[in-house]
């Protein structure tokens, strides 16, 4: 036997890749550099506006959502919410009720949404943001 024929080719192939299966932050990012075209530095500070006017938006809607739907009432156990609400009356006692709490919890919510949610946020963000510039420019 000679070294020849302990070596083999070992081939692997993978599926190709279909439309469906792409990812949706890399066609975010297509239509970035779609819109993105028309761009220059003078547009930044309008950029700039536009992009931060809709991490808020986006931050508020969200805030807006968790505080209405109560989404860690919901999916979790009832021992959860009581032991926040014990947490946040001791860490800050001259806070009580329930509206401060409600706020908290809300908030704690919308943040964990958005650290989620933020491979789809940020390149949707700026996908609006270099539409709404080219939208400007016209």
């Amino acid at each position: 036997m000679s070294d020849g024929d302990l070596e083999q080719d070992v081939v692997v192939e993978t599926p190709p890749q279909t439309q469906d299966e792409t990812p949706i932050t890399h066609k975010l990012w297509d239509k970035l550099l779609e819109y993105g075209d028309g761009l220059e530095p003078a547009d930044l500070p309008r950029a700039i506006l536009i992009h931060e006017g809709l991490g808020l938006g986006i931050a508020l809607a969200t805030f807006g959502a968790c505080y209405a739907l109560e989404p860690a009432r919901r999916l979790a156990p009832t021992s959860w919410s009581e032991r926040f609400q014990a947490e946040f009356a001791k860490r800050f006692p001259k806070q009580r009720g329930k509206q401060v709490t409600k706020v908290a919890v809300a908030f704690a919510e919308q943040a964990v949404i958005r650290q989620f949610a933020r491979p789809v946020f940020i390149p949707l963000k700026l996908v609006l943001t270099a539409r709404a510039i080219a939208i400007l420019k016209t």
